[in-house]
């Protein structure tokens, strides 16, 4: 009974069941939810038809949906996930920013809960070093006042590892070198968070990634 937004199947009589089932359906929040999860799901296709066709439906829970704040804030998100895997930063930073622009006022829930990590990793990425302090006062000033409470190990890892990168460029090298201690020490737990998940809060990290946190300790 619920297949219906799920998986990336996004054939013509897929799509109109799918309009056809979506009007049918229950209230504003269920709307924007099954929008958003079933954009989500075609934005994981390798076709880039489906992922176009993900983009339009993750934008109509925020432009027919603005009040259903949780998943417009997700939709926003997502859609930065997605441009940034894309490589187009500008699109990413963007939406970002538009979800993150929810957390003052509304908190984190329902999202990620760590979309001003995921912008400062594309500001570093886009090389906007002009962004680089507002980027650090966002991590450090405004990370708790808007609800920032990170518990899995990956998520506290990329946190401090953005850090280091910022607080070293900067010029703040003893911050710099404190965030990317801790950032490599939770490279060496491998025990999941939760035994029935085990891959949950594991860090993953690459040769390069390893390199950068090193290189501030040098």
């Amino acid at each position: 009974m619920t297949e219906w937004y799920l998986g990336d199947d996004w054939s013509q009589k897929t799509k109109e069941e799918f309009e056809q089932k979506l009007k049918k359906s229950r209230g504003d929040y269920n709307k924007a939810q099954y929008l958003r999860i079933k954009g989500s799901s075609l934005l994981e296709s390798k076709d880039p038809q489906k992922n176009e066709a993900g983009c339009e439906l993750l934008n109509r829970v925020i432009n027919e949906y603005p009040k259903e704040i949780s998943n417009v804030m997700f939709a926003y998100e997502q859609l930065g996930d997605y441009y940034f895997k894309q490589v187009d930063y500008t699109k990413a930073k963007n939406n970002y920013r538009q979800s993150i622009s929810f957390y003052k006022e509304n908190g984190r829930s329902g999202s990620s809960g760590i979309g001003d990590v995921k912008l400062a990793e594309t500001i570093i990425k886009a090389g906007k070093s002009d962004d680089f302090l507002a980027m650090y006062h966002l991590l450090t000033d405004e990370f708790k006042k808007t609800g920032g409470a990170l518990t899995l190990n990956d998520d506290i890892f990329r946190y401090y590892s953005v850090l280091a990168k910022i607080s070293d460029a900067i010029g703040k090298k003893d911050e710099a070198k404190a965030y990317a201690q801790k950032a490599l020490q939770l490279t060496e737990i491998t025990k999941p968070q939760l035994d029935d998940y085990p891959r949950l809060g594991v860090v993953t990290v690459d040769k390069e990634e390893l390199g950068n946190l090193k290189s501030i300790l040098a």
